[in-house]
């Protein structure tokens, strides 16, 4: 479950007593996560009518088209890119519609695709386009949004998590300073470098750290692989897998790492905020300017290269750890509640 998955799970349950129904379609085909909601009310219904065929361009927008003149439902929400063909078969326009784009994976991560950015931006005239970032916003602003074009940014927000205190330790030792991070394993979150980072720290400036790393993904084989190349034990290491409940194993890290080449407004820094976890990482998206101030020092493009002087910063210093760590979590609540995102993407339907 990344970021997209996750806000569309809270927005069900926000909408459940709303009188609201919900149709979703997979183009991968793919509704597994649908088992791990906890969706109180009506559950989202798969709508697989639609026989979406893979690189069947123009046959796919025909069929699109086709079921929004139906006019089954009221509004359509499309995610991404990968709906694209959804978002121009409701051009010219049938019914109210809601793109969001929330970033981009390895083939946009380092530049953005001239082509991508003519169609996003001819076929999202007359709709509205939501991103939850302002790097987000900044780039919709210069190659996506026309005079015609409703674009907005909402925030992500996210409740108090509840986490099971009773888990047990990950390591045996005690004394072990705990680097963790929560992530899709895919090439674009960089973990091959967090890995790299935690093997020095242990082998060449002898820190008593260990890493978990709470996810699946098509990276798995390799990161595990790699941390063997680097001489790194299961006494070193964990591998979470996939976790429905992350939160009480993120809720064991001292310190939150996050190495990802591109990101927008990541839940899992909101996340490590709320649970008042000191954050170090990349300046990728809106990062630097989720945390809280003092935090900002361990947010930057040298976080992941030697002598990692900010990483021993935090490690030496428990009391550093837990200053940071409070900061954030009232930054969190100020700025990044999930009352008010949720408020805000309501009204986009009204």
């Amino acid at each position: 479950m990344g970021g997209a998955q996750y806000r569309l799970m809270q927005y069900l349950d926000y909408t459940k007593n709303d009188d609201a129904q919900h149709f979703i379609f997979a183009c991968n085909g793919d509704y597994s996560l649908l088992n791990d909601w906890n969706v109180a009310a009506d559950k989202p219904i798969i709508y697989d009518k639609i026989n979406y065929k893979k690189h069947d361009i123009l046959g796919n927008i025909i069929r699109f088209r086709a079921i929004f003149k139906q006019k089954i439902f009221t509004h359509i929400q499309t995610q991404n890119w990968t709906t694209i063909e959804a978002v121009i078969a409701n051009t010219p326009h049938i019914l109210p519609h809601i793109h969001n784009e929330d970033g981009f994976g390895t083939d946009e991560s380092v530049t953005l695709k001239t082509r991508r950015n003519i169609i996003r931006r001819l076929f999202l005239i007359g709709k509205t386009l939501c991103v939850p970032s302002q790097t987000l916003y900044d780039i919709a602003k210069k190659h996506w949004i026309t005079p015609f074009t409703d674009c907005h940014y909402i925030p992500n927000g996210i409740a108090d998590l509840q986490v099971n205190t009773q888990i047990k330790p990950i390591f045996t030792d005690k004394h072990k300073i705990i680097i963790g991070t929560v992530a899709v394993l895919r090439q674009e979150k960089n973990l091959h470098l967090l890995i790299k980072t935690t093997a020095d720290l242990i082998h060449i400036y002898k820190m008593n750290v260990g890493l978990v790393i709470v996810g699946d993904g098509s990276e798995k084989q390799f990161l595990i692989r790699s941390a063997s190349e680097y001489g790194l034990t299961e006494n070193d290491i964990y591998f979470a897998g996939y976790q429905g409940e992350y939160q009480n194993y993120l809720n064991l890290f001292d310190i939150f790492a996050l190495s990802s080449k591109t990101e927008q407004q990541p839940y899992s820094i909101l996340q490590a905020m709320n649970l008042q976890k000191p954050i170090i990482s990349t300046p990728a998206g809106d990062v630097f300017n989720m945390v809280c101030t003092d935090n900002q020092e361990f947010v930057g493009q040298d976080m992941f290269n030697p002598p990692y002087a900010q990483f021993q910063k935090l490690i030496h210093d428990a009391d550093l750890r837990h200053h940071l760590g409070q900061l954030n979590k009232q930054h969190q609540i100020q700025h990044y509640s999930l009352e008010q995102s949720l408020k805000e993407r309501q009204r986009l339907f009204k």
